[in-house]
């Protein structure tokens, strides 16, 4: 049927190509035909057109005629060209009046070109002067031969224009545009400038939000040095550390000390190092910082005197304090002149000092300050402040730079107006001739030559038309040559492709018949008529095809599925039982389906016959369940109880020994914890009895109730099972069944602690003690369980991941007791720890993070969550921390030594 219909389909399509072409030459042919009769038409039209114009040029008139024309055409070139350049001029005048305008309004306000606007505005005046509709009015009336004084006022116009926007213009207006020129390097200068200070104090103001300031160049590289070589030393700057106790003092203070306020510090134990760091040092730069004798500083410092420079500063930095001291202890801060002039080093309040038995004003300006973090905040601001108004400058005079730019640019477009060969007489002279040629062609008699040109026109008129109807016809003559030559190639393809197809389709037809042979004549109709619907129907071709493919398929998968069923039927059949299974090849070499239905035949036969000797007996139906109910009794009792149990009590041994081997390697202030596991002595026969049913479970099926090759007390173990599982004590034997079904009653667990030089203790036995002291152990032990997931104490070091997350932490501890273990998680074991607890758990740990994440969430219900992260700064915290102590003991010293009046020397103890 594929064959059939394939075929058919192309004699089709070569039916269809062949009316095709059949058409397009029928349409060829009246094509070329209307297109012959077109030329024949223009071309005797276009004869008489020829006559006629040769009769009406030898006539007389015509040549007077032509000679007119010929003088008004002279004379009209004459009056446009005048006109035209005349209206350039006039444009010209309006471009250069909005150069003057923008230009004038480029350098308003810039003083180097003050000279320049003059000239500029000597220019627009000059242009402002030329009334445009007075020259149109002089141009109409000298044009129109109104002479009345029109001639010399147009004439005067023109040199007007000529003097602003003409000769004189690009000279005139070049010298504008240099100066423009360098009034916009010296903006752009300003600019560059501006930029550069914008640049300088937006660093400054940066240092000064994040608590620095400007320091003198190779300070603070020296202390970044400093801080990767050497972290121990600590170093810092001295007006990093130090603040004002007097803010009044200030500037008198901070002018007095000078360059020292920048001092590198460090801790006194690292002198040594830090000198020969110094002696090999070297910034980008070359040069070569100074760093403060701190050692012999401190050693000299002793106690600063009354009114001292020191006593208006203050620091938690006693480097710094020291340094200060043995500097300055001795400089005092005076009153007035006549104390001042008493003293050998000393300053009054306004910045005056004596120093070295020299007066001079060392007060320091308020943008050169350092002391305080209040004086980095003014400053920053001030800063701010002064960037803003910077970056207004910047755009005033990038505005000015980009207008000046814009109109040196109008200058250079603006080109000078022509006025060449522009004399009023050789115009005035044209327009005279124009009008005397015009009036002469309105007088002169054409009527003898009238009716010649009207025919003419008509014959031309004619030729026009049949030369357009050519021109429409000639794109379909292409067109259907290209579909002529488009229908003999298709079919060329369809005659090649029938007769490829011709065999196929004959051998396709045989079989048919012959198929339709096997049918009786009776029957015949109905197939005949399906045949023929198939073949003239519309469904795709290759719908046959997929079909034939899917029935063959069907039918292999059916015939395979037969074969297999019979094959398992025959494995655990008797011999008497057993059905002949014949072997056939599918799909044959003969087309023919005989084959295939006689060994259905037979196969079906022989089936049939024995389910009707088996139907009766019952015993195969019987004996299928009894196995059954045997294999799925064994099954569950050897891996749903035994293997199962067995698999739950030792599955947990490796992953102790891997914890316990962690925890060796963990150390918890000299504390080592290990944990521990103890068989209970009631379970034990299980286990022996469940590890001998595994050894003989994968040695292959075995029939566990019957077997004698169990030792004596594992089948008293397996008789008592048995007993429990035949009992008619349901409830008893339940009980007890998952009694011994529950893996965690067979072993007991617990952790065990080991001191130095003290014996091993289980937490069990620990007795109530402090809820932190409980706690802890788990801390240590999730630590070992984590490092053990993640390799962490293996040798090749793969893991990489090293976050432990913490919820709800620390809730039964002490302070000492949690930085302890926070300590020994991150330190110890260099973990990032990341915990979850309320605040008030957390309060007095902020120092010992870097990040806090806030969650919030109002009670009302449907309402937002805020989350609020913080990037922690521990110092500051550590230092928060450290000042409230001193003051909370402070405040409890005060207040015990008030409530105990007599007794003054607890104090300290107290402390």
């Amino acid at each position: 049927m594929e064959a059939a219909r394939l075929l058919q389909d192309a004699v089709n399509r070569r039916d269809e190509a062949l009316a095709a072409k059949e058409t397009a030459t029928a349409g060829l042919e009246e094509v070329n035909k209307a297109i012959g009769n077109c030329d024949n038409q223009a071309a005797f039209h276009n004869e008489v057109y020829e006559r006629l114009r040769a009769q009406i040029s030898e006539s007389d008139v015509h040549r007077v005629r032509q000679g007119i024309q010929d003088r008004i055409a002279r004379s009209a070139d004459a009056i446009r060209s005048f006109e035209q350049k005349l209206r350039n001029a006039t444009l010209t005048l309006g471009a250069a009046r909005n150069v003057i305008r923008q230009s004038m309004a480029a350098c308003a306000g810039i003083e180097e070109l003050r000279e320049a606007a003059t000239r500029l505005s000597a220019i627009g005046d000059r242009i402002d002067g030329i009334r445009l509709p007075d020259v149109e009015g002089h141009f109409r009336a000298v044009q129109d031969g109104l002479d009345g004084g029109a001639v010399a006022a147009l004439q005067e116009a023109i040199a007007a224009i000529d003097t602003a926007v003409g000769a004189g213009w690009t000279a005139e207006i070049d010298s504008v545009a240099e100066t423009f020129n360098s009034a916009r390097d010296k903006l752009r200068q300003d600019i560059d400038l501006l930029r550069t200070k914008r640049r300088e104090s937006e660093v400054r103001r940066q240092a000064l939000a994040s608590g620095s300031t400007s320091y003198p160049r190779g300070v603070s590289e020296f202390v970044a040095h400093l801080a990767r070589v050497l972290p121990e030393a600590k170093p810092r700057i001295l007006c990093d550390v130090v603040e004002m106790k007097d803010p009044t003092w200030q500037n008198a203070v901070e002018g007095f000390i000078g360059g020292d306020r920048f001092a590198i510090l460090y801790e006194p134990a690292y002198e040594a190092r830090i000198i020969a760091l110094l002696r090999s040092y070297r910034d980008a730069s070359g040069s070569r910082p100074s760093v403060a004798q701190i050692g012999q500083a401190l050693r000299d410092a002793g106690t600063a005197v009354p009114n001292s420079l020191v006593g208006k500063v203050k620091s938690d930095d006693r480097v710094a304090i020291g340094y200060l001291t043995a500097r300055y202890g001795r400089s005092v801060c005076v009153a007035s002149e006549d104390e001042l002039k008493d003293v050998r080093s000393g300053l009054l309040q306004d910045g005056v000092s004596v120093s070295g038995y020299n007066y001079r004003n060392r007060s320091e300006p308020d943008e050169r300050l350092v002391f305080g973090v209040e004086v980095r905040r003014r400053q920053a601001e001030a800063l701010g402040l002064a960037i803003e108004q910077i970056g207004k400058e910047i755009t005033v005079k990038s505005t000015s730079e980009q207008d000046l730019k814009n109109a040196v640019g109008l200058m250079g477009r603006t080109r000078p107006a022509d006025f060449q060969d522009m004399e009023v007489g050789p115009f005035q002279a044209a327009g005279k001739e124009h009008r005397a040629a015009t009036q002469e062609l309105e007088n002169l008699d054409v009527s003898s030559i009238a009716d010649l040109e009207r025919q003419a026109s008509d014959a031309k008129a004619k030729v026009t038309e049949f030369v357009d109807r050519k021109n429409e016809l000639l794109p379909k003559v292409g067109e259907l040559s290209r579909d002529i030559r488009t229908a003999e190639g298709k079919v060329a393809d369809e005659d090649e492709a029938i007769r490829k197809l011709s065999p196929d389709a004959e051998r396709a037809d045989a079989r048919w018949k012959a198929a339709l042979a096997a049918v009786p004549e009776i029957k015949r109709l109905p197939y005949q008529t399906l045949y023929r619907q198939e073949i003239e129907s519309t469904r795709p071709v290759k719908s046959f095809r997929d079909r034939n493919v899917e029935r063959r398929s069907w039918t292999q998968d059916s015939k395979n599925a037969a074969e297999n069923v019979l094959r398992d039927y025959n494995r655990d059949a008797l011999e008497y039982q057993k059905i002949a299974v014949h072997i056939l090849q599918y799909p044959s070499p003969s087309p023919s389906p005989d084959h295939m239905a006689e060994w259905l035949r037979s196969q079906f036969e022989q089936v049939a016959f024995q389910i009707r000797r088996q139907r009766d007996t019952g015993l195969v139906e019987q004996r299928g369940k009894l196995v059954l109910a045997e294999q799925q009794f064994t099954k569950s009792f050897t891996s749903n109880f035994c293997l199962r149990i067995l698999q739950r009590v030792t599955g947990p041994d490796r992953t102790i020994d891997i914890i316990n081997k962690s925890l060796e390697d963990i150390s918890f202030s000299g504390d080592k914890i290990l944990m521990t596991q103890s068989l209970r002595e009631e379970y034990s026969e299980y286990l022996d009895l469940f590890r001998a049913v595994r050894e003989r479970t994968e040695a292959g099926p075995a029939d566990l109730f019957s077997a004698a090759e169990f030792a004596p007390a594992q089948k008293a173990t397996l008789e008592a099972l048995r007993v429990l599982l035949l009992s008619n004590d349901v409830e008893h034997s339940m009980r007890e069944l998952n009694r011994i079904a529950d893996y965690r009653n067979y072993k007991k667990y617990d952790f065990e602690k080991s001191s130095k030089g003290g014996d091993p203790r289980g937490l069990s036995t620990w007795g109530t003690g402090s809820g932190g002291e409980a706690e802890t152990p788990f801390y240590i032990i999730r630590a070992a369980v984590f490092a053990a997931s993640f390799r962490l104490f293996s040798k090749q070091k793969i893991s990489h991941f090293r976050t432990l997350f913490l919820d709800e932490v620390f809730k039964n501890m002490d302070e000492t007791r949690t930085r302890r273990v926070i300590d020994f998680l991150t330190k110890e074991m260099g973990f990032q720890l990341v915990c979850a607890a309320p605040t008030k758990s957390m309060a007095a740990l902020m120092d010992v993070f870097n990040r806090r994440i806030s969650f919030s969430k109002s009670p009302t219900a449907g309402s937002q969550t805020w989350i609020d992260e913080v990037d922690l700064e521990q110092q500051k915290i550590a230092e928060v921390y450290e000042e409230h102590r001193r003051n909370t003991i402070q405040e409890v010293t005060a207040k015990f030594e008030l409530e105990n009046p007599f007794k003054t020397g607890i104090g300290e103890a107290a402390e």
